[in-house]
């Protein structure tokens, strides 16, 4: 197998990373005014918390998991079944 050129990495080493194009009035840096005290201002409606879900919304919202629970239970079943099966088998006809 040949051997892998060194050539490409050597390139991208050398290779200088892209640097933002930065205007002559953004690189003169802007004269700022001191910030003002930050007064707290009381909000205008108090924060409420919202309900807490009730025990029939979440039985509507997940009334698919009890189904797909029953179907992984019964596929999880039969498969250990066939396994079962399976070993059986193999030690009639091994025998």
């Amino acid at each position: 197998m040949a051997k892998k050129s060194g050539k490409h990495r050597s390139q991208v080493a050398n290779r200088r990373p892209n640097a933002p194009a930065v205007s002559r009035q953004a690189a003169v840096a802007p004269t700022t005014r001191p910030a003002a005290a930050a007064v707290p201002r009381p909000s205008s409606q108090p924060v409420q918390a919202s309900p807490a879900p009730s025990a029939a919304d979440l039985s509507h919202e997940y009334r698919y998991v009890l189904g797909d629970l029953r179907r992984v239970g019964i596929l999880a079943a039969s498969m250990f079944a066939l396994l079962i099966a399976i070993a059986l088998v193999a030690q009639l006809v091994i025998r």
